[in-house]
């Protein structure tokens, strides 16, 4: 069934809101909506590529994939978290060492 970029858009939107909602921990958000959210989010995301990819809406629509996409990468962190806790992520977090620049480095 086709259905207009408005439309599909907006049920991005209401899919966005359930996963943001289980990202920032919204009373009542189980790791199961999350992964549904996520589901979601990745299949209208495909939907929305597939009908607008090309066309005039095209740099709309990579741009709100951008960000579904940032918001499920969030999302999946946050079921890791809840999952495995918080000490496997800090222990496998890539040293601070290389971006940190000499003290008496000035740029110049």
């Amino acid at each position: 069934m086709p259905q207009s970029f408005e439309g599909l858009s907006g049920m991005l939107d209401e899919a966005g809101k359930g996963l943001r909602d289980f990202t920032l921990g919204k009373r009542g958000s189980t790791a199961c909506d999350g992964v549904e959210a996520i589901n979601e989010v990745e299949a209208l995301c495909e939907r929305l590529q597939a009908a607008f990819g090309a066309g005039k809406q095209a740099g709309a629509v990579t741009s709100r994939i951008v960000v579904a996409r940032n918001q499920i990468q969030a999302a999946k962190a946050r079921i890791s978290i809840l999952q495995n806790g918080l000490a496997p992520m800090i222990r496998d977090a890539p040293s601070e060492a290389p971006y940190i620049a000499p003290a008496r480095w000035n740029g110049r």
